[in-house]
């Protein structure tokens, strides 16, 4: 039996889809847009501008802190009066005899003489001050040096005449401190102490305060006799 070939689909018949709206259903105009409204600022964001000065409207300032009161200034301290420098003695004051302490023994005093120019009259005093103190320090014999003649000499000054002062008043040492006295005088009074068994010796003054220079003329000193 024969198959019968299968029928071609009909095609679904078309239709429209028709909506009618009523006169009252029909669509009305949109509204005109309203303009929309920014957001309005907070009040918290608002920052007006300040204006002071306005009479209407015046915004409170808060009134400026009084400036602290000025410390009375100090008035200035006195300052101290410079002391007038007097100039400086020519010489220091001999050592007397009661600079010596009395229980002293005769055989620990030296009887010096010093002689200076006259522009070395400061060095003279300082050098006879600094090896009289020096002298004293000496640990186990401790030497007391009496000051018996300061004698200024000049160009004119005779070195015989010189020693012969320093023979009146006993003295076993002549220690001079000069500065332009000639040389020829200071090796003849040296040559006079020499004989005479006196002892010389001539100082710079740049050497009044030194240490070595002191030491080795009291060593010298030492080996002298004592005070009579």
């Amino acid at each position: 039996m024969a198959v019968e070939p299968p029928k071609p689909a009909s095609a679904p018949a078309s239709f429209e889809l028709k909506i009618e709206l009523s006169h009252r259903e029909e669509l009305a105009p949109p509204p005109p847009s309203k303009k929309q409204d920014l957001p309005k600022p907070l009040a918290s964001q608002a920052k007006p501008p300040l204006e002071i000065g306005i009479s209407s409207v015046r915004v409170p300032v808060p009134a400026p802190k009084p400036p602290a009161p000025l410390k009375a200034a100090e008035p200035p301290k006195p300052t101290e009066s410079a002391k007038p420098q007097g100039d400086k003695p020519a010489s220091a004051p001999p050592l007397v005899a009661q600079d010596i302490p009395d229980n002293v023994p005769k055989d620990r005093i030296r009887r010096v003489a010093y002689i200076h120019t006259f522009s070395c009259a400061t060095a003279k005093g300082c050098f006879s001050t600094f090896l009289t103190l020096a002298a004293r320090t000496i640990a186990k014999k401790p030497i007391f040096l009496r000051e018996v003649l300061s004698l200024p000499v000049g160009n004119s000054s005779d070195a015989n005449a010189v020693f012969e002062k320093a023979r009146q008043v006993k003295a076993g040492a002549i220690l001079a401190i000069t500065e332009e006295w000639p040389q020829a005088k200071l090796d003849e009074l040296a040559a006079v102490c020499s004989r005479e068994g006196v002892m010389f010796r001539s100082v710079s003054p740049t050497d009044v305060e030194n240490k070595a220079t002191a030491v080795d003329v009291i060593v010298d000193i030492m080996l002298l006799p004592g005070e009579s």
